[in-house]
């Protein structure tokens, strides 16, 4: 016998209401297309005013918001990665964000060559909460890092260059806070570690904290989109010896 038999006339419509719009995509979106009708449900039947308006906000969600958009700018990323295959040390990603970056990174670098992503977790494009921002993430990274291709640390950037006693870095990717001040100090740590390859993201004209860090620290040798990869020692020494 089904639970419906034993609830009330009321109660039993609104759990088949519910359980038809669990179901049905199209009826969930023909509800939301429907102001007034929207209105009415969600005035008449409270509990599934959450469940509206959860799907409401996804309906604008953006996978791409947050993230590398251009082609061009994964180009010169994979070129980086690809340049760093050869020299020691790991890779430090500074921003993990969702992960998205790290996803390609793992797939550009050689097999040996391990990742470090760092982020806190403070802030993401969704509104999510600390917890639930890095829940996600280490889900999107779960393989690569039970596999010990990416080791994810949640902490404060400046934590981590504090505490950090490692390799020197073959290639860092600066990804964090695009502030002029964040931008420099982050250069300058790579540059104090060893870091060969010193790059990053938002070298755009709406972020023009780092173009200044950038061109004060030598310059962009590369540049595509809103990815650089800084002149510095690394790209002198190749050129030498080409």
């Amino acid at each position: 016998m089904h639970l419906a038999n034993f609830l009330p006339s009321r109660l039993a419509a609104r759990a088949g209401f519910i359980r038809r719009c669990l179901k049905d995509q199209s009826l969930v979106e023909q509800v939301l297309d429907n102001q007034p009708f929207y209105a009415q449900c969600t005035a008449e039947q409270t509990d599934l005013k959450s469940h509206f308006h959860n799907r409401l906000k996804l309906r604008s969600l953006s996978l791409d918001e947050g993230t590398m958009l251009f082609d061009v700018e994964l180009n010169l990323l994979k070129e980086l990665v690809e340049r760093s295959n050869s020299l020691p040390g790991p890779i430090i990603e500074i921003g993990t964000l969702f992960g998205y970056t790290t996803s390609r990174i793992a797939l550009w670098r050689s097999p040996q060559k391990k990742i470090i992503t760092v982020d806190n977790y403070c802030w993401n494009p969704w509104q999510l909460t600390p917890d639930m921002h890095h829940a996600m993430t280490c889900r999107f990274l779960h393989y690569l890092e039970a596999s010990g291709q990416v080791e994810v640390k949640r902490m404060d950037k400046d934590e981590f260059f504090k505490s950090y006693r490692g390799e020197a870095p073959a290639l860092v990717f600066l990804d964090a806070d695009h502030s002029y001040e964040a931008t420099k100090a982050d250069i300058e740590w790579a540059r104090n570690v060893g870091a060969k390859i010193i790059s990053g993201h938002d070298y755009f004209a709406h972020c023009p904290g780092v173009g200044r860090a950038v061109e004060e620290a030598g310059g962009a040798i590369r540049h595509a989109g809103g990815v650089w990869a800084l002149k510095n020692a690394y790209w002198q020494s190749s050129a030498k010896a080409a």
